[in-house]
């Protein structure tokens, strides 16, 4: 049986992955979102927390600039539309032709050991 300190040294150990983690899968699931229907950053954010069982907060600092990121590098693209009732524009963002294929070979490729993961019996 683990000593207490050992399982504050887990408990430490895990936190800092999660959060190593967190941060590259925010931009996987931020494509995925998009992949089902152009969003704006609320309907982004809630994808998210669905996606991950409430597990994950996203703060707006984080999430704008990964879809700045994801803009410049022409993986996603955004229209301003005004928001209803209010008067302020917002914007609504969705994937380009580009973003998809890349989604699709990323999924393929780096996450392709997911699936095999999946199956083995890890009693």
């Amino acid at each position: 049986m683990p000593s207490s300190e050992a399982d504050a040294f887990e408990e430490a150990v895990v936190a800092q992955w999660s959060e190593i983690h967190k941060r590259s899968a925010l931009v996987h699931l931020i494509l995925v979102g998009l992949a089902q229907s152009p969003k704006w950053s609320a309907e982004v954010v809630a994808f998210v927390e669905e996606m991950t069982n409430g597990e994950w907060g996203v703060d707006e600092r984080s999430l704008y600039r990964a879809l700045r990121r994801l803009e410049r590098s022409e993986l996603v693209e955004h229209a301003t539309t005004d928001a209803p009732r209010t008067g302020a524009k917002r914007k609504t963002y969705r994937l380009t032709d580009s973003g998809r294929r890349v989604l699709r070979r990323y999924e393929e490729t780096t996450l392709g050991y997911l699936a095999r993961l999946a199956l083995l019996d890890r009693r």
